[in-house]
């Protein structure tokens, strides 16, 4: 599920169905979007991107019209982080994860390969955090590879809405969440690509 900026909205995914928009306050259904199983509203809520197996959807987040509908050939959509103000999205896949232009669909950087869990854009747009079965991995906007930490035991993440703060599941420890002080992280990286020696919080 994802909320939309002010909290007014969330998506739904489920399986193998169209992702859902529902009214918070209400519950009422408020749009079904064709062709999107995975999706995010843009920082500013003004846009949902999405996507399946075929399909890159970019909705209006007060209309819900199809702004675009791009094709997408590089396995289903997993998950997704989309920034409308720097035109940009970052897919996760089955396959891989990538970085596209919103207006046109056009595939900027190779995120890396394999299945892809979670992404992110920072704040500012200059970063993307990617979590596929490599391990988690830091990229500038510009598809470079800034950081690199093996590993495939986090079912899920998230990073908080500040970024200070990087947010892990493990697996196979379903009561247990791991915290990361991000600036540590990436002060880490700074120096080239490599693995980060700071250790998590429970």
């Amino acid at each position: 599920m994802r909320f939309n900026p002010n909290g007014t909205q969330v998506l739904v995914a489920s399986n193998r169905q169209d992702l859902k928009v529902f009214d918070v306050n209400s519950g009422a259904l408020v749009a079904t979007l064709a062709n999107t199983r995975r999706g995010a509203f843009s920082p500013d809520g003004s846009v949902v991107v999405g996507g399946d197996y075929k399909h890159l959807m970019i909705w209006n987040a007060k209309s819900w019209e199809v702004l675009k509908d791009l094709p997408n050939d590089t396995g289903y959509v997993t998950t997704v982080a989309a920034d409308s103000m720097h035109d940009v999205a970052a897919l996760g896949g089955s396959e891989s994860a990538r970085l596209v232009k919103l207006t046109s669909g056009v595939q900027l950087a190779t995120l890396g390969k394999g299945f892809t869990n979670f992404v992110a854009i920072n704040s500012a747009g200059s970063l993307v955090f990617v979590y596929t079965s490599r391990g988690l991995a830091i990229w500038d906007a510009a598809g470079r590879l800034q950081c690199l930490k093996p590993g495939n035991s986090y079912y899920a993440m998230a990073i908080s809405p500040d970024n200070h703060w990087l947010a892990a599941a493990p697996a196979n420890q379903l009561t247990d969440v791991i915290f990361w002080d991000l600036p540590q992280i990436l002060a880490s990286c700074s120096s080239g690509v490599g693995g980060s020696s700071n250790s998590p919080q429970n």
